[in-house]
């Protein structure tokens, strides 16, 4: 049994027992909100992929480490920092997930705070769309 539910508290991970693992689901809906954030103006295929590999050097224990190769958001961050455990390494992909997606929002909010006339039609709408996207 988890050591969080021993010791009376319950953490997201400890939902796994039934079954849902609470993580994936989390990161599931977070590239989601992503890929409807990118979908809406030019993007390449390689911005809505987002894995967690695990790399095994020198005899070293396992780290695991983000990988993301798109164009729309780059963090020079995200594959240099290593993880011991495949569970931090989901950690770190929801906040960069949720970076990515606040970036685009704060974009958003950057054209509609201008004047609507030193932006093209579409990028404006596409900044009223993603305001009202969910995250």
């Amino acid at each position: 049994m988890s050591q969080a539910i021993n010791s009376g508290h319950t953490s997201v991970d400890t939902l796994g027992i039934f079954g849902i693992n609470m993580k994936e689901s989390i990161i599931t809906q977070l590239t989601r909100v992503w890929y409807s954030l990118v979908g809406l103006d030019h993007h390449k295929d390689r911005d809505c992929h987002w894995s967690i590999n695990i790399n095994y050097d020198y005899g070293d224990p396992p780290v695991f480490v983000l990988y993301h190769d798109g164009y729309v958001y780059y963090n020079s961050q995200l594959e240099k920092e290593t993880y011991s455990t495949y569970e931090d390494a989901e950690n770190g992909l929801i906040d960069y997930l949720v970076d990515a997606i606040q970036k685009e929002k704060d974009w958003a909010d950057h054209v509609l705070a201008d004047n609507p006339d030193n932006w093209e039609q579409c990028q404006v709408t596409n900044a009223r769309t993603i305001l009202k996207i969910k995250q």
